[in-house]
């Protein structure tokens, strides 16, 4: 009744079944998510599936056996308590490591805002203010003070 047009006789029927056997019932969507937002302090998107479902999509189990990388079993966690096995997706990305100015950087960075004040008086700097400062326009822009 999930799958529409669902021949068991098909060698394919297989894969229907796991598809099918994805899918979670209202209670299960409940559970799921009380679980994550306590244990793991996520929340779910739920994505509605129309039913019946049409035969021969690739459900996740499927994509996990076959070697896709990104899957977590959170049944496999010791205090897990939900009665269905969820697989959980992720998809993570290596950062750029944050532009930091050296300690040089900033040491120059300082005497030239030093010089800016010797010239115009009313600016005041405090050097932790201007390391920070520095350090945000570095990472905005890129530009550093090179003294030569």
């Amino acid at each position: 009744k999930l799958i529409r047009d669902y021949d068991e006789e098909d060698d394919n029927a297989v894969y229907d079944q796991i598809m099918a056997s994805e899918l979670l019932n209202e209670d299960e969507v409940k559970q799921l998510s009380q679980y994550l937002e306590q244990k793991h302090r996520l929340a779910i998107n739920l994505e509605e599936v129309e039913l019946p479902m049409i035969s021969g999509g690739l459900s996740y189990g499927l994509r996990l056996i076959s070697g896709a990388k990104g899957f977590y079993p959170l049944a496999e966690e010791s205090d897990y308590p939900l009665e269905v096995s969820i697989l959980g997706h992720y998809d993570c990305e290596i950062a750029a490591p944050p532009k930091c100015l050296s300690h040089k950087e900033l040491e120059d960075g300082c005497k030239f805002l030093e010089c800016l004040t010797n010239d115009w008086p009313d600016i005041k700097v405090d050097e932790l203010k201007a390391a920070e400062l520095l350090q945000k326009i570095y990472a905005a822009t890129g530009l550093k003070i090179v003294l030569e």
